[in-house]
């Protein structure tokens, strides 16, 4: 007599090793091009030495290898999808105790415990059990598998918006290097005025003494960077975007706008320039020269949404602030923010040296004055307990930080004129104004910004007081290309949490 042949896929423990193959291929999909295959495949052997390990570690008290991996499987969910469900909780609950930590983190030990309990005590194999999570994980890649096809079929129609109608070059133009200088976070003069009670007369005065036309009431669209930068790159508002932030359209609307934006492309196609990407986003397959811990890219993408990473971000910052635990405080200061824009500062100027016969367009975004405010304005920094404390915006700190960042500004400024080898074009503006933690302020007020410009011919005429971030590249390449985009209303959209 023939013995019943066993069903594959109902007793090896296949799911506890495709479940990390799910979470890496299925967060390449939704959060590319941020995310890309050789950011991240490499945390696969991480989390397969992870799953033996906790497959052995449960094995100790079941004494069954089946049941052990259906308690670390159970383990690897929480941590891989903990930033959903916490997500959700808080679109439900805010910030009311179901979605607090003192809730979730017991509910969770709870619930694990009980499944441990459960595995413990029952008699059932659960060849059922395993069945099913082998069959679903294999049928979740095999969608993702045909997912990832249909968009290599259509990578021609990767998330890149249309040129502008009625854009034409211009072989007899003249072509400056371009430099794109963004201070983020750099409040307008009425707001730093009216709600801040700073004049800054003298730095907007200095920069008209070095022949920029400064608007006087410019104003962003958006009081989001990705949203803000996204719209004026692309010389257009955005559709698709609420009246609220997320962080789903920031990553689905935003970042692709931003990689292949229509003046980048403009520039690069069409009139001959050689792009450089010194900014803290990737921008026509340039990836950003330096870390963001605003704006995660690659690896740190997908891992953010994590257990590990929420409770390092959430609890762990919590603990080591109520105790004043000064060398953890170092962690959650971050100084990788000012050593960035002291790389970017530095790049920038190099790239002025460089002697090119071919136009270029340089992109610097600097994460100054936005917060942490580092330094006063005499250049003494500001103790650590200071900048981990995110509780606390502090605007007067904004206000000497900004006064520092206006001699870093003066200064780059001189040095590119002073290193290039023909007069540059200098836009140097801002993406918002200050709004870090305030309700005092206005919507309006906080998307009051810094914008002036400095062209090589000095022909200003187009440019208007208050003038929008949507309209400002389409008045350049109207001056400076001979273009003739019409102007769009100056409007503003600010978005809540």
């Amino acid at each position: 007599m023939t013995a019943p042949r066993r069903n594959p896929f109902r007793q090896p423990a296949f799911f506890l090793f495709l479940l990390p193959v799910f979470f890496v291929g299925h967060g390449i999909l939704d959060q590319h091009p941020s995310v890309r295959a050789g950011d991240v495949l490499g945390l696969l052997p991480g989390y397969w030495l992870a799953a033996a390990v906790l497959t052995v570690l449960a094995w100790l008290p079941l004494r069954r290898w089946t049941h052990a991996a259906l308690f670390a499987f159970a383990v690897l969910c929480v941590h891989f999808f903990f930033g959903g469900f916490h997500d959700f909780l808080k679109s439900l609950w805010g910030d009311r105790l179901p979605a607090r930590y003192t809730f979730v983190l017991p509910l969770l030990a709870l619930l694990l415990g009980g499944w441990l309990l459960f595995l413990k005590r029952t008699r059932a194999t659960l060849g059922n059990v395993v069945l099913y999570l082998n069959l679903l994980l294999l049928l979740l890649l095999v969608v993702d598998g045909l997912r990832w096809s249909g968009r290599r079929h259509h990578a021609q129609q990767a998330p890149a918006p249309a040129p502008l109608a009625g854009l034409t070059g211009c072989p007899a133009c003249a072509k400056p290097d371009i430099y794109l200088i963004i201070a983020d976070g750099y409040a307008g003069a009425g707001e730093l005025r009216s709600h801040l009670n700073f004049d800054n007369r003298a730095f907007l005065e200095a920069l008209r003494q070095r022949g920029f036309y400064v608007a006087d009431s410019s104003r962003s669209n958006y009081n989001y960077t990705p949203f803000s930068m996204a719209s004026m790159l692309n010389l257009q508002y955005l559709g698709g975007v609420g009246a609220r932030y997320t962080l789903g359209a920031e990553k689905s609307i935003c970042y692709p706008l931003i990689g292949e934006n229509r003046f980048c492309r403009y520039l690069r196609d069409t009139q001959g320039y050689t792009l450089r990407n010194l900014s803290i986003f990737p921008v026509t397959g340039q990836r950003p020269p330096v870390y963001s811990p605003f704006f995660r890219n690659g690896r740190e993408l997908l891992t953010a949404q994590t257990f590990l990473s929420r409770f390092n971000r959430d609890v762990r910052f919590n603990l080591v602030t109520r105790f004043g635990w000064r060398s953890e405080l170092k962690r959650y200061a971050r100084y990788v923010v000012r050593d960035a824009n002291a790389d970017l500062l530095k790049r920038t100027l190099a790239e002025s040296r460089v002697a090119s016969t071919a136009p270029r367009f340089i992109y610097t975004h600097l994460e100054m004055p936005h917060d942490p405010y580092f330094y006063r304005k005499d250049g003494r920094e500001n103790p650590v307990e200071v900048l981990a404390d995110y509780s606390n915006p502090r605007p007067e700190l904004y206000v000497e930080y900004l006064q520092w960042c206006n001699a870093r500004l003066l200064e780059l400024v001189d040095g590119i004129r002073r290193n290039s080898s023909r007069p540059p074009v200098i836009l140097l503006m801002s993406d918002h104004g200050f709004r870090t933690g305030t309700t005092a302020i206005p919507p309006e007020a906080q998307l009051l910004n810094l914008n002036a410009v400095l062209l090589p011919a000095g022909d200003y005429s187009r440019w208007y007081p208050g003038i929008s971030n949507v309209n400002q590249l389409r008045v350049f390449l109207n001056t400076q290309f001979g273009q003739h985009l019409p102007l769009l209303r100056d409007s503003t959209s600010y978005l809540v949490e």
